[in-house]
């Protein structure tokens, strides 16, 4: 399941602390970087892209407008001990989408000035203490696009 728009990337949170790293990682551009803050105020939609996106990874694909997310449970009555809030949303998740392998949510893109490197953020999701979160920096040369670094920024 992809999230229909990409995510907002703003500069506090948690994210905050990857601005500054995103700088150093091996192939990225300070340009990209930038191009990618100033992306990132804005969700843009995804859904003209699945197929593509499909066919490209030779795996099923379907994009999930983000208000069904949304429609997730966010609270209940308590849980176990050994579950979390997110508990909920992942029900709720699992039961609209039990073959899913979770959830993935896409920033906006951000390239240097030649659109020669681009660096985006990219979030699994699976369950309340499971999901990975990656900067992917890339290049482009006369073959297409290729991966340059790909970062875990976070994981459960």
């Amino acid at each position: 399941m992809v999230v229909e728009t990409t995510t907002l990337t703003p500069r506090d949170g948690i994210v905050e602390r990857y601005w500054a790293e995103m700088y150093g990682l091996p192939g990225s551009d300070s340009t990209a970087v930038e191009d990618l803050q100033r992306r990132g105020r804005v969700a843009l939609s995804l859904s003209s892209i699945g197929s593509i996106m499909a066919a490209r990874l030779h795996w099923p694909i379907q994009i999930v407008p983000a208000a069904t997310f949304a429609s997730f449970p966010k609270s209940g009555p308590p849980m176990p001990r050994e579950r979390s809030a997110a508990g909920w949303f992942w029900d709720g998740f699992y039961r609209m989408f039990p073959n899913a392998m979770g959830d993935v949510v896409f920033s906006a893109v951000g390239y240097d000035k030649h659109r020669t490197r681009a660096v985006l953020m990219v979030n699994h999701g699976c369950g309340p203490m499971c999901g990975q979160g990656y900067v992917v920096i890339l290049r482009r040369d006369r073959t297409g696009w290729h991966i340059v670094t790909l970062v875990i920024t976070d994981q459960s």
